[in-house]
């Protein structure tokens, strides 16, 4: 891992984002469980919302309550009727999740003030859970009673623990960086190795199996809509050969085009918006109905001067979590992420040559990491 990508992947939530930002360090991995030998997805997230508006105490502006004294009453129909908010939200989040059959993730929330940032070692520790470029190690837990009585919280019951060490491949340092949205693709292959557990159920994460993935997200909300899809683990169609050191990451939507960071084969293509020209497609659609399972495809189509790149995703929507967060936008709103890495697909890369094109890669994708969210009411 560069310098320069261990600086972009520590604390940065300064300035004005202090008090109206969200930070996330995201993680993908697959691991095999040491029980039966079944390949299975998971996810880890570290997010700071709003640090400075409330470090001594966690704050949610979703809270759901079914009873309210008078006083409270007052002041909810005040805020409406004067367009107030009645709290914002701010406390530090850690989610861990698993997808394919089952799928679930657990969220525990801290105070601001339990987050320690060491800068020497661009780590950041809370009670039970320590973060940083090389190491994760940590645990989260929720019991049934306290999942129905905090469903602001948006998560399941149960344990989950991991200890993983982190070798970062192959990353994209320049990342999409504005002053409001922010993405760098920390680890876009990335080795991990170590161990998760779920409930008691252990997983042993492989180096030379783990699919993995890392990215950092900073800014004043995520992107609306947001839409990613990122994967290490691909086999030429043309040779029938596993492709070593090649990836890709796509995330967006950023000044309404989707940016791309690319290894394939012998270069490094990039798509970003104000530093060169390009046109992007994309969508996200529910296939037709067949005898095995309701399926998600995610189409993505990029084009430049040069290159053409298509990618197909496919996904059981059974295999699939809905992970839910506050709105970092507008207060007491939600954001759902539908999102999976229980996925295959394909990817073909072209050349243009004068007026021609020229296949140059078909690929089988596999255990790609796929992300759809958008904002919603907290009803819905």
């Amino acid at each position: 891992m560069s310098k320069l990508n261990i600086r972009n992947d520590s604390y940065k939530l300064g300035g004005f984002l202090k008090k109206k930002g969200i930070e996330r360090w995201l993680y993908f991995m697959c691991a095999q469980s040491d029980a039966t030998g079944e390949e299975r997805s998971f996810f880890l997230e570290l997010q700071v919302v709003n640090p400075h508006i409330s470090p001594d105490k966690m704050t949610f502006s979703t809270k759901l309550k079914t009873e309210y004294s008078q006083e409270q009453l007052s002041e909810m129909l005040y805020s409406q009727e004067s367009g107030q908010t009645v709290e914002a939200p701010s406390y530090v989040a850690v989610r861990a999740g698993m997808y394919g059959t089952n799928a679930k993730y657990i969220s525990n929330y801290f105070k601001t003030k339990d987050l320690a940032y060491n800068k020497k070692k661009h780590s950041i520790s809370l009670p039970g859970c320590y973060f940083s470029h090389s190491e994760l190690r940590g645990k989260i837990e929720l019991s049934n009673d306290d999942r129905l009585r905090h469903p602001e919280y948006y998560s399941a019951s149960g344990c989950i623990t991991w200890d993983l060490n982190i070798e970062r491949l192959i990353d994209f340092p320049a990342g999409y960086i504005k002053k409001g949205n922010n993405w760098i693709p920390t680890g876009a292959e990335t080795v991990f190795s170590g161990a998760i557990s779920v409930d008691g159920n252990v997983y042993t994460v492989n180096p030379k199996k783990c699919s993995g993935y890392t990215d950092k997200t900073w800014g004043d909300a995520f992107p609306r809509p947001f839409v990613h899809i990122s994967a290490s683990s691909m086999t030429s169609l043309i040779t029938g050969k596993k492709l070593k050191n090649t990836c890709f990451t796509i995330q967006g939507l950023y000044e309404n085009k989707l940016c791309a960071f690319i290894k394939i084969l012998s270069d490094r293509i990039v798509f970003v918006q104000g530093k060169n020209s390009y046109s992007s497609e994309w969508t996200c659609t529910q296939m037709p109905k067949n005898d095995e399972d309701d399926q998600l495809r995610w189409s993505v189509s990029l084009h430049n001067k040069k290159y053409i790149i298509d990618i197909d995703i496919f996904c059981k929507t059974s295999s699939m979590c809905v992970r839910t967060y506050e709105s970092a936008a507008v207060y007491g709103k939600i954001f759902k992420i539908l999102e999976s890495g229980d996925t295959s697909g394909e990817l073909r890369l072209y050349k243009k040559i004068k007026k021609t094109v020229e296949l140059l890669e078909y690929a089988k994708i596999s255990n790609a990491f796929c992300e759809y969210g958008e904002e919603d009411s907290i009803n819905a």
